[in-house]
């Protein structure tokens, strides 16, 4: 007799291994999170639908992209009133994996199939596992997360189970800025329109979200913060903050002049001045970054030149 379904199942860590290798699909197994609700994005010069999920193992949590009818046909609503009663579990077979600002991603296809509690040893087992545990399905960037904003702590945001059920509302925090995050990008490439990470296509660039394909370099830094209470503590509770664009440029006072930096600097963050807002509050701001003219070829020179060092 043959099994209703056909899976070979691997490991959050296996997927790791697994980025970038379109030839490579995986099947995963996990309980679900959240869900998005569906939205549209441009692949080469084409618009499909497509819907974010999150999925978790218990130690970790990842996303997944569903594309085509995968996404338009996921009976979004009916799972999350059926999480109020019984975990999720969800099977995801022939996904890909990719790595984007440091973390995994899984990408679905028309050739992805998922299913939701099947009934395989592996689902049973997560669902009894699960129940001992919160497990309601929550809407990603949901239409009734808080307008207003916020004021909370380190420490409470760091007791929040899933993140991903605070999508949506802003926060106000007050940090001691405790050190720069080693080891991390401090600049990118960014959609001249919505200020995304822009994918390169031949010898031009495309931005995944609206398509657009002029880019320019903008800042990102990563700070390592700490609550002012815990200032003391040998080990206290942090959180990493962001900062984009002229965000950067007003945290660090230096204008992202792309030469300057790259051929004086290297591959650094330049220093940040000395500021007497730490401790303080952060804030956002959404003003759109001054508009640097390079040429494609320039550009591309210097980015193999700042990578090669």
């Amino acid at each position: 007799m043959f099994p209703k379904i056909a899976y070979s199942l691997v490991s959050f860590d296996i997927l790791k291994t697994r980025i970038d290798n379109i030839n490579d699909m995986s099947d995963i197994i996990g309980r679900l999170t959240t869900v998005g609700h569906t939205t549209t994005a441009y692949v080469k010069g084409v618009q499909k639908p497509n819907r974010k999920l999150y999925l978790t193992d218990g130690r970790e949590s990842i996303e997944a992209m569903l594309w085509g009818r995968q996404a338009t046909d996921f009976p979004a609503e009916q799972i999350i009133e059926e999480s109020k009663r019984t975990p999720i579990i969800i099977l995801l077979l022939g996904v890909t994996c990719k790595s984007r600002e440091g973390q995994l991603k899984l990408q679905g296809s028309t050739t992805c199939q998922w299913h939701i509690n099947p009934i395989i040893p592996e689902a049973i087992a997560l669902q009894n596992r699960f129940k001992a545990f919160p497990y309601e399905v929550s809407w990603l960037n949901t239409p009734n997360a808080s307008t207003q904003t916020i004021s909370t702590s380190i420490n409470d945001l760091g007791d929040v189970i899933n993140p991903h059920k605070i999508y949506g509302n802003t926060y106000q925090v007050d940090v001691v800025i405790k050190t720069l995050k080693p080891n991390q990008p401090w600049w990118y490439l960014g959609c001249t329109s919505c200020h995304k990470r822009v994918l390169q296509e031949g010898d031009g660039y495309r931005c995944p979200k609206c398509a657009a394909t002029t880019a320019k370099p903008m800042y990102r830094i990563t700070l390592v913060a700490i609550d002012p209470a815990n200032f003391n503590e040998e080990d206290p509770k942090s959180i990493e903050i962001v900062f984009f664009g002229t965000t950067g440029e007003e945290l660090t006072d230096i204008s992202f002049q792309v030469r300057s930096i790259i051929n004086t600097y290297g591959p650094i963050v330049p220093a940040l001045p000395t500021t007497s807002k730490t401790p303080g509050t952060t804030s956002a701001h959404t003003h759109s970054p001054t508009s640097i003219d390079i040429p494609q070829e320039q550009h591309k020179k210097e980015t193999e030149s700042l990578l090669s060092r």
